[in-house]
């Protein structure tokens, strides 16, 4: 595991040999994490979002509603936004898969207390419960910021070290609440057969690894959430939802778009978009 306070140059040999990079701070002070974790508790979780009209219906956990709410709020939320394009988390992005950075997708994520683990998997092309592959090939980066205390006790992220080397376990469809984040599949895992390691996190820190390594979380035991976003970039040769007009979870997509937010575009295969801030 890096050492907090190491470079982009010193990490991208870790993260290349590992799969993934963490703990590592993003230069946030605790008040700043403080408000963009009362303002996404507030104003943007579970709430309906001007980028998917899906996000008004009934949310329960993993509906199409739920992704809707919490999908993609960086194309309509400033403070959102502004986190994602951190030169602490631009930086380290580009250390890892280039200069040329598109912001695809984002995710919040909210672990109540008591609620179980997420079972270990890997995000492969991100097919959803529909299974519409969202990307063309592999090749991007997670980025998983902690709003709240993600250690142990919280429910914090478990990877299994060297797995992304390895290709792709198989799927097996599997009763929907056995599945990844109510998916009627999961990836065909055996914790006991890996060496798993917890990867703890204070607020403000982030967790960066691509789809291919085999990750989970824990139970969160406290009796506090955990509050985190996962933000997702690729470079811009790989595709984003390939002749799609609704992806994988059943969200339509004519609001949505690839964000450039670092180099150049040369190959004009994505949508892309410029975000719109409600209220701006």
């Amino acid at each position: 595991m890096p050492e907090r306070g190491t470079t982009p140059t010193d990490e991208a040999a870790r993260y290349a040999a590992d799969g993934f990079l963490g703990p590592c701070p993003l230069g946030l002070s605790a008040d700043a994490v403080g408000e963009i974790r009362r303002h996404v508790a507030t104003t943007l979780y579970n709430k309906p979002s001007s980028v998917y009209e899906e996000s008004r219906g009934p949310v329960e956990p993993y509906s199409v509603a739920w992704y809707g709410c919490n999908r993609d709020r960086h194309l309509a939320d400033a403070m959102l936004y502004r986190l994602a394009t951190l030169p602490t988390v631009l930086d380290r992005v580009e250390a890892l898969i280039g200069p040329d950075l598109l912001l695809w997708r984002s995710t919040l994520f909210v672990k109540g207390p008591g609620e179980a683990g997420t079972v270990l998997h890997q995000g492969h092309h991100y097919p959803g419960r529909f299974f519409r592959p969202s990307l063309s090939e592999p090749g991007g980066v997670t980025v998983w910021v902690a709003l709240s205390h993600a250690d142990v006790e919280h429910g914090c992220l478990q990877f299994v070290p060297g797995s992304h080397q390895r290709g792709y376990a198989p799927y097996r469809r599997v009763d929907e609440t056995e599945g990844v984040f109510g998916r009627d599949y999961k990836m065909d895992i055996r914790p006991e057969e890996h060496d798993v390691v917890d990867v703890e996190c204070r607020p403000g820190e982030a967790i960066f690894f691509p789809q291919s390594v085999i990750h989970g979380s824990r139970p969160n035991t406290s009796p506090d959430a955990r509050w985190a976003i996962a933000y997702r970039f690729i470079p811009p040769a790989i595709r984003a939802y390939e002749g799609l007009t609704v992806c994988g979870q059943g969200l339509e997509l004519s609001r949505w778009g690839c964000v450039l937010v670092r180099g150049r575009d040369a190959h004009g295969v994505n949508r892309l978009v410029e975000p719109a801030f409600d209220g701006a």
